[in-house]
C-alpha cells in the first residue's frame, strides 16, 4: 500500500474490501490496490487513526539498519533520522503532508518503502558471527 502515516494498514485494507462492495464504494470503488496519498487520504475520510513517520521507527530497528551498512550507531544520529523521517529528507519527491496542526507544508522525500535494504531480516543472526557478510549469507 505504499503508506506512512496510518497508525494501522490492515484496518484501511479492510475499510477498503468491505466499503469497496457498497454502491457508493466510499472512496474505493472496488479498487483494492490502491497506494501512497490516495489510501491516506481515504483512511482520514474514513476517520482511522494516522501518525507521524517517525511512529514506525524503533531504536532495535535504526541499529539493525547500520549495524547491516557496516555503520556505528549514536543517540544523536538515531534521533536526527528520526527527525527527518518526520520533516523529510533533502533529496527526492516533493510530497504535500499536513502535520498534527493540520498545517500543510512541501516536504521532500527521499523514498525508501519501510523494510527495503540489506538489513531487512538481519536481526535474526544478530550476535552469531562478526562477519557482516557471513551474516548476510545465511
Amino acid at each position: 500500500m505504499k503508506v506512512r502515516r496510518v497508525k494501522n494498514p490492515i484496518l484501511l485494507a479492510k475499510e477498503m474490501l468491505e466499503r469497496g462492495n457498497e454502491d457508493d464504494g466510499g472512496g474505493a470503488q472496488g479498487h483494492v490496490q490502491l497506494e501512497g496519498e490516495t489510501c491516506e487520504e481515504l483512511a482520514r475520510e474514513w476517520g482511522l487513526e494516522l501518525v507521524r513517520p517517525s511512529y514506525f521507527w524503533t531504536r532495535k530497528r535504526w541499529d539493525e539498519h547500520r549495524w547491516g551498512l557496516g555503520l556505528e550507531s549514536s543517540d544523536e544520529l538515531y534521533r536526527e533520522h528520526r527527525r527527518q523521517a518526520d520533516r523529510g529528507a533533502s533529496e527526492g519527491k516533493k510530497e504535500i503532508v499536513q502535520d498534527e496542526d493540520d498545517i500543510a507544508g512541501s516536504l521532500k522525500f527521499a523514498g525508501g518503502e519501510g523494510d527495503e535494504g540489506v538489513w531487512a531480516g538481519m536481526s535474526r543472526g544478530m550476535g552469531k558471527s562478526t562477519s557482516r557478510k557471513a551474516q548476510w549469507e545465511r
